[in-house]
């Protein structure tokens, strides 16, 4: 790709500043054409620093404090290393929780999707994220998110019908500086793919395995994993250490995994401080009897997997705030647990058949009184066979809508009438989204 021309880099610029092309007070014009000199036409490094600049008050001198300690990176823009210069200098402007924010995506393969909710989720399991200014965990993790993306440290996927982005990947050259910070820090240790071996003399506090094979279980097998809060792995795990070996994990992310069925589950219900477990898009059909045992479990992602059937004693999770299962038609559908109605932190439900659960099931969806996102399936409606299931389905969305519901979804066959849902009410107050 070419440099951008001198009038396409101001353009960008100057709107990533000032919203317009236009907008540049006279008294940083000068400081501005300097910068943007040096940058050479180089897109990364004119997004980066105009996102460092965008986030300061406009004021001559604290810009030229800017120019002059980014000459030296600018000069070199267009090598790697003063590139990572600038990158460094962005790094250093974030706010601690921004940092600790920004490492995170070190867990990442490159190129690759990460979705919001998943992201912010993963951080609020790690610790990472307090209630502030009486916004909830979730909500400070959501700004962080939009802060990043607002300083272009990465960039935004799936804009919503609120404008908002679902997702995000991070730049390759970001990803390898993220990379190469966490693993001087001591915050990350990445196996495979870029490859960071471990110092010997730290513990391993978080660990992404990256194309799992018998090589990384070697060198794994040789290191304390005792210490290790979350472990997030990709390729073929049956090699991987038993679970017993991280006592100490709060997040469990085998997300597209191969070998679940051959690795030892026996131990799961071991891991006392678990808040997240991520089984998306593996080959199981059945959950490991242990996770009823994981009673500081926040988040269960069980989508696009064969399971049809959550164990019984799975409503004993009173922590459980997300509970995702199987919404890919191909891979079967999952019946409502018996008791689901006591589980009164749930959050957001996906995946549910509708027609395939007892009516009790349906009927105590009413009781989840914080429930704000609640995603069903419901095939063969407007049959006598299924009318209870129909009247108990609305009288549980007539009371969830005096609460907090903000998304419904309701997947069926096309031959499926929704009559039914005319008689909704009162029309939820909160909804965003059906």
């Amino acid at each position: 790709m070419e440099p951008l021309s001198d009038l396409h880099s101001k353009k960008l610029f100057f709107n990533r500043i000032f919203r317009s092309k236009d907008c540049c007070p006279d008294i940083l014009k000068d400081v501005s054409d300097a910068i943007l000199r040096k940058c050479g036409g180089l897109l990364l490094a004119i997004i980066s620093i105009s996102g460092l600049l965008a986030s300061r008050p406009a004021v001559r001198n604290g810009w030229e404090k800017i120019r002059k300690s980014i000459g030296f990176a600018l000069d070199k823009s267009q090598s790697l290393e003063g590139m990572k210069s600038i990158l460094s200098l962005s790094y250093s402007s974030l706010t601690p929780n921004l940092k600790t924010c920004l490492l995170y995506f070190s867990n990442f393969p490159d190129d690759y999707k990460i979705e919001r909710d998943i992201l912010v989720r993963r951080w609020i399991a790690e610790g990472f994220i307090s209630e502030e200014h009486g916004q909830s965990r979730q909500e400070v993790a959501e700004n962080n998110f939009y802060e990043l993306i607002n300083k272009s440290i990465v960039q935004p996927m799936d804009i919503g019908y609120d404008g908002k982005a679902r997702a995000c990947r991070v730049h390759d050259l970001m990803l390898e500086f993220a990379i190469s910070k966490a693993a001087e820090e001591n915050f990350i240790t990445v196996l495979g793919g870029q490859m960071v071996l471990p110092n010997s003399n730290c513990y391993i506090r978080r660990l992404s395995v990256q194309h799992t094979n018998s090589e990384l279980a070697s060198t794994l097998a040789s290191k304390e994993l005792h210490h290790v809060r979350s472990l997030t792995a990709s390729g073929c795990i049956k090699q991987m250490p038993n679970l017993v070996e991280f006592e100490s994990l709060r997040v469990l992310d085998f997300e597209g995994c191969e070998g679940l069925k051959e690795y030892d589950w026996n131990n799961i219900n071991k891991l006392f401080k678990l808040k997240y477990l991520s089984l998306r898009s593996t080959c199981i059909s059945n959950v490991p009897s242990g996770v009823v045992m994981l009673h500081d479990l926040e988040t269960l992602d069980l989508r696009d997997t064969y399971i049809q059937e959550l164990p019984a004693g799975i409503v004993q999770l009173s922590k459980l705030q997300y509970l995702l299962t199987a919404r890919c038609v191909f891979y079967g559908e999952t019946t409502i647990p018996s008791g689901i109605g006591k589980m009164k932190s749930l959050c957001e439900i996906s995946g549910f058949n509708i027609t395939t659960s007892s009516v009790g099931a349906v009927e105590e969806l009413e009781n989840l009184t914080n429930l704000t996102e609640l995603h069903v399936v419901f095939n063969g409606g407007g049959s006598e066979k299924y009318k209870k299931h129909e009247e108990m389905l609305l009288s549980s969305l007539c009371k969830l809508g005096r609460y907090s519901l903000r998304s419904f979804r309701i997947q069926c066959k096309d031959s499926t009438p929704l009559d039914f849902l005319d008689s909704w009410c009162p029309l939820p107050s909160s909804l965003q989204l059906f």
